[in-house]
């Protein structure tokens, strides 16, 4: 599919909740002339989601499908009987959501800004990479944080009301990361962030985000010098203690004691 123009100019995932997704979302907004929204209900999700129900009913309909298209059945033919499953292939159903997420954000190109984007949280595998085909030309920043210190800023409310326990939490986040991984290591326009590294300012991670955002350093250096308050709390011992032995990410298995 040949996509003529480049309707989305900047793209942050974020592997988890309070991974600092706000913090670049700041960053990136303090340009006057950049519009980079905040979670739109985790939209991208919705249509990889519906994507893959409409490549299900695809495959299900294979056979009516070439019947239907091809020589069409007469109302008392058994082929008649399968209708329900009758759906385009999947070329057509993957193009079909692929324009149709490009006219959605489409709409949220104000006048009078240059540089438009997104930030989201959590969204899975399929839909980055779908994200990926409807914008082909867009930096993508894959946003990672030390999983032990997400688990203790997330608020026990919504610890209990995701229904994880550490064990699933740690093995969401180490198949999230290697995904990450894998994406930023063939994709030259995704770059993999440590949170830690912006906080820390890294002088390579700052430059890659001013570069990304047309802001200049002192931009970004303004933006951490505000501080917000931490929502840290430590946790029960033996889940901190599940998710310090089984991160997957040699990043952070260097500094466990941190």
């Amino acid at each position: 599919m040949i996509l003529e123009e480049n309707i989305c100019d900047l793209a942050i995932f974020s592997i988890w909740q309070r991974c600092g997704s706000t913090l670049l979302l700041r960053m990136a907004n303090t340009r006057d002339k950049s519009l980079v929204w905040g979670e739109i209900s985790r939209w991208p999700q919705h249509f990889a989601n519906l994507l893959r129900g409409s490549v299900r009913f695809s495959k299900a309909s294979e056979g009516v499908r070439e019947v239907m298209l091809t020589n069409r059945p007469d109302l008392n033919s058994t082929h008649m009987n399968y209708l329900p499953n009758f759906s385009p292939d999947e070329p057509v159903c993957r193009k079909a959501i692929i324009e149709a997420m490009r006219s959605y954000f489409k709409v949220f190109r104000y006048p009078g800004f240059d540089l438009v984007g997104f930030k989201e949280v959590m969204l899975d595998g399929r839909a980055i990479k779908l994200c990926r085909e409807a914008f082909p030309d867009t930096p993508f920043i894959l946003l990672v944080r030390n999983p032990l210190k997400i688990w203790r800023s997330l608020p026990y409310k919504w610890i209990e009301n995701s229904g994880y326990t550490a064990n699933e939490f740690i093995e969401k986040w180490n198949s999230a990361y290697l995904e990450y991984a894998e994406t930023a290591r063939h994709d030259p326009n995704c770059y993999l962030i440590y949170y830690e590294d912006v906080i820390e300012k890294d002088e390579t991670t700052l430059a890659t985000l001013a570069d990304l955002m047309h802001l200049s350093i002192e931009d970004l250096m303004g933006v951490l010098e505000i501080r917000t308050k931490s929502t840290s709390k430590l946790k029960d011992a033996a889940d901190e203690q599940v998710i310090v032995s089984k991160i997957q990410c040699e990043t952070y298995t260097k500094e466990r004691a941190r």
